[in-house]
């Protein structure tokens, strides 16, 4: 066995070998720490807007919904308005052509 030179006291080695050993595990909680709580504050913020926009979706649909529904009543509104206007036309031309044409070419007189 080769001798050689030590520059530390065993003791003094043994300090700081240990000293180091507990900065490492001091820096290692450090940062599993910081990374738990920016993977919290991510999966918080991502969580929020799921929600948010679930209920501004299901918000927009209802009023979509209204929309519709009132499109649609407007639009059965409109159709039986001509119904009755095209009803009050045909009605109104029975009564000042009494005989009809196509009836008087279907019969025969003798």
């Amino acid at each position: 066995m080769t001798n050689y030179a030590k520059l530390t006291e065993p003791g003094m080695e043994y300090f700081t070998n240990k000293l180091l050993q507990k900065c490492k595990m001091w820096k290692y909680n450090y940062y599993n720490r910081i990374l738990n709580i920016t993977i919290f504050v991510i999966f918080v913020t991502i969580c929020a807007c799921v929600l948010y926009y679930c209920k501004y979706s299901k918000t927009m649909k209802e009023k979509n919904k209204s929309q519709h529904d009132q499109f649609k009543k407007q639009h059965t509104l409109d159709t039986l308005k001509v119904l009755q206007k095209l009803k009050q036309k045909v009605h109104s031309e029975r009564i000042s052509n009494l005989p009809f044409e196509s009836n008087l070419d279907n019969k025969i007189f003798v």
